[in-house]
C-alpha cells in the first residue's frame, strides 16, 4: 500500500507539475503579449510625438504666414487710405477749382459787359465831342 500511496503521490505531483508548467506557459505567453503591446504602445507614442512635432512646425510656419499676411493687409489698408485721402483732396481741389473757374467766368462776363457799356459810353461821348466840334466850327 505504501507503494501504491507513493505512486499516487507521484502521479499527483506529476499532474501538479504539468498544471504548473501549463500555467507557466500561459504566464510566459501573457508576458510576451504584454511586452509586445508595450513595444507597440512605445512605437505609437514615438510616432505621435513625431507627428506632434511636425504639426508644431507647421503651426509655426502658418503663424509666420499669418503675421506676414497681416502686415501686408495693414500696408494695403494704409495705401488704400492714403489713396482715398488723395482722391478726396483732388476732388475738393477740383471742386474748388471748378467754383473758382465759375466765379472767374462770371467776372469775365461782368467785365465784358462793363467794357461794352464803357465802349458805348465812349462812343456816345466821342459823337457828342464831334458834334460839339462841328458846332463850334460852324
Amino acid at each position: 500500500m505504501m507503494l501504491e500511496g507513493a505512486t499516487n503521490a507521484k502521479e499527483d505531483l506529476l499532474k501538479q507539475n504539468k498544471k504548473m508548467q501549463n500555467h507557466l506557459k500561459d504566464f510566459q505567453h501573457d508576458l510576451d503579449d504584454a511586452r509586445q503591446r508595450a513595444d507597440e504602445a512605445n512605437e505609437s507614442a514615438k510616432s505621435s510625438e513625431r507627428r506632434a512635432k511636425d504639426f508644431e512646425a507647421q503651426l509655426i510656419g502658418l503663424q509666420e504666414d499669418l503675421s506676414a499676411s497681416e502686415r501686408a493687409r495693414r500696408q494695403a489698408q494704409q495705401e488704400r487710405d492714403e489713396l482715398v485721402e488723395e482722391m478726396n483732396s483732388a476732388s475738393l481741389g477740383k471742386n474748388s477749382m471748378s467754383e473758382e473757374n465759375k466765379k472767374l467766368h462770371h467776372r469775365i462776363a461782368q467785365l465784358e459787359d462793363d467794357l461794352e457799356e464803357e465802349q458805348n459810353e465812349g462812343t456816345k461821348l466821342w459823337r457828342r465831342a464831334r458834334n460839339c466840334s462841328r458846332a463850334l466850327r460852324s
